[in-house]
């Protein structure tokens, strides 16, 4: 009898199994979403503290993504350097960084990047203090030379010709070549009359003369005006990376600003904040400031410092933003097909506008 009990046992759990392994299959396979670590690059208007809670175009456009990914997540703060905090990712610290983070050749050593959702620019920040004598002298340097350059090469011209025309017409007039041109060149520097020239031919190389001479000296004004004028609006004109060698430079350490500096040979600073390096100008330790135009131009209008500073029209290199994240995750290619979703419906246009002009939210058209 106890012998068909435990056998009656036995069987009853043998035909239990199946339904185990199912229950056990059935938890593997609908196992419990993993809340992401994102950590974040402060940067307004792209990431910023407003009352205790992060917002921007990056954060907005990253929580529109999430809501439809149905994805869970926390935010990670860091150090808030960013090639130090893109190789977070690699550390398995976070699994997305988001943020004004340009996708530079050396950063992705390190982790992958998303399709990019703005287009920006290194530019230059510059003081508005605009001493003038410092003006003129630039300006003088840059004109002055290849003006008066032309001017002495048409007087030689000039003065070539009357001598040759009319030395045999004056009797007083120095003979030789060289006599005569010294004389004729101190004569039209000091503007002395010596009734020349007499013959129908020098009158009328010397009224050419006098056309030229005054289209010369209104165009070398003119240019000085101009050149003035422009330099009033903007008190650093720079044209090229070799104007920009000149200045004293001070970029954010382990920036994008700092790393082009670097790759185009260009001595720079490094400041830890922002705040510094707006300050180093303020104590004229330094001339400008390299760092991403929408970023300086953001801080420079919410710090209410437009009477101090602008951004140079200059521009150093084009850029772009994306999201990091490590190489192999399968997240990647959902959130380029999302960005690319928001992208044709302009939602991510939307959103920039929320936080920049309308002129500037173009550049979230991609």
């Amino acid at each position: 009898m106890k012998k068909w009990i435990a056998w009656t046992f036995v069987v009853l759990y043998l035909l239990s199994l199946p339904t185990l392994a199912m229950e056990q299959a059935t938890t593997h396979s609908t196992p419990t979403p993993q809340k992401l670590k994102v950590g974040y690059i402060l940067g307004a208007p792209f990431v910023m503290h407003k009352e205790s809670k992060l917002t921007g175009i990056a954060i907005e456009i990253w929580q529109a993504i999430a809501q439809r990914l149905n994805l869970q997540y926390s935010y990670i703060p860091l150090s808030q350097q960013t090639d130090q905090d893109v190789l977070a990712i690699k550390q398995n610290k976070i699994d997305i960084l988001i943020g004004p983070i340009v996708p530079s050749y050396m950063r992705t050593q390190h982790a992958d990047f998303t399709r990019p959702f703005i287009t920006d620019s290194i530019g230059l920040v510059i003081s508005n203090r605009t001493n003038f004598w410092t003006l003129i002298f630039s300006s003088l340097k840059n004109i002055f030379g290849p003006i008066l350059f032309i001017s002495f090469g048409i007087m030689f011209i000039y003065i070539n010709v009357i001598w040759y025309i009319e030395h045999k017409n004056i009797p007083d007039f120095p003979k030789t070549y060289w006599a005569g041109i010294k004389y004729l060149f101190w004569i039209n520097l000091l503007k002395r009359s010596i009734n020349t020239p007499v013959s129908t031919i020098g009158k009328l190389i010397h009224f050419f003369w006098l056309i030229v001479g005054t289209v010369v000296l209104s165009s070398f004004y003119a240019v000085l005006t101009s050149t003035l004028t422009s330099s009033m609006q903007q008190s650093i004109p720079i044209k090229n990376v070799h104007e920009l060698k000149q200045l004293r430079l001070v970029t954010i350490k382990g920036s994008y600003a700092e790393n082009i500096a670097r790759l185009e040979d260009i001595d720079s600073t490094s400041v830890m904040t922002r705040k510094e390096a707006f300050e180093a100008l303020d104590k004229q330790k330094a001339d400008g400031m390299l760092d991403h135009h929408f970023i300086a131009a953001d801080y420079i209008k919410q710090n209410e410092l437009q009477k101090k500073y602008s951004m140079s029209t200059y521009v150093l290199k084009h850029d772009s933003y994306a999201f990091a994240l490590k190489y192999g995750n399968p997240l990647r290619n959902q959130l380029n097909l999302v960005l690319a979703d928001m992208e044709d419906k302009k939602e991510v246009r939307d959103i920039c506008q929320r936080f920049m002009s309308v002129k500037d939210s173009e550049h979230c058209s991609l």
